[in-house]
């Protein structure tokens, strides 16, 4: 039991193991007022595709020629742009962080991993 609500597992759980509950993504929604805001799958999986994309585009596309500044206002401009709060703020702040962002993935990257 834990704060008396049991539990049903599959197997035997040894000691010093961990369960991980899911308690849905409502249960962050109706928490909101004083969470804050937490990404949800939908946002993570929108800020990975902006990821994705804006990468392929200033690293990709754009030539040679093209500077980091350019391509670091068109970053801020992507970010700007963004409406999604959820999804902003797992955006990388930074153009100089967008490759290591598109490598780990919005979230990890916003954790700091």
């Amino acid at each position: 039991y834990w704060h008396d609500s049991p539990s049903l597992t599959t197997r035997d759980i040894q000691a010093g193991e961990e369960l991980f509950i899911d308690y849905g993504e409502h249960w962050f929604k109706d928490r909101e007022s004083y969470l804050g805001i937490v990404p949800m799958e939908d946002d993570i999986e929108a800020a990975d595709e902006i990821i994705r994309k804006w990468h392929q585009k200033l690293n990709v596309d754009l030539s040679e020629r093209d500077s980091s500044e350019a391509r670091s206002k068109a970053w801020n401009t992507v970010i700007k742009r963004e409406t999604r709060e959820a999804v902003k703020m797992i955006l990388p702040d930074r153009y100089e962080d967008l490759e290591k962002a598109n490598e780990t993935g919005a979230v990890r990257h916003s954790l700091g991993g």
